[in-house]
């Protein structure tokens, strides 16, 4: 599993990292976030293998 740290402008609200949050962890190899308003930040847990896996199933190399 590896971490990206994003920084995230615009979020204003606990609306906003729920928002981002949910739509983060809807896509396939996301296995958790993590994002924060008062830091403005989100942090996504993901599965390296599972990604190359869907990149490599369409025809590509990675």
């Amino acid at each position: 599993m590896k971490i990206i740290t994003l920084k995230v402008k615009g979020m204003w609200c606990h609306d906003c990292e729920e928002l981002i949050k949910n739509r983060l962890e809807h896509c396939v190899g996301i296995q958790n976030t993590k994002v924060s308003q008062d830091e403005g930040l989100a942090r996504i847990f993901f599965d390296e293998k599972q990604i190359e896996e869907i990149i490599i199933n369409e025809g590509y190399e990675v």
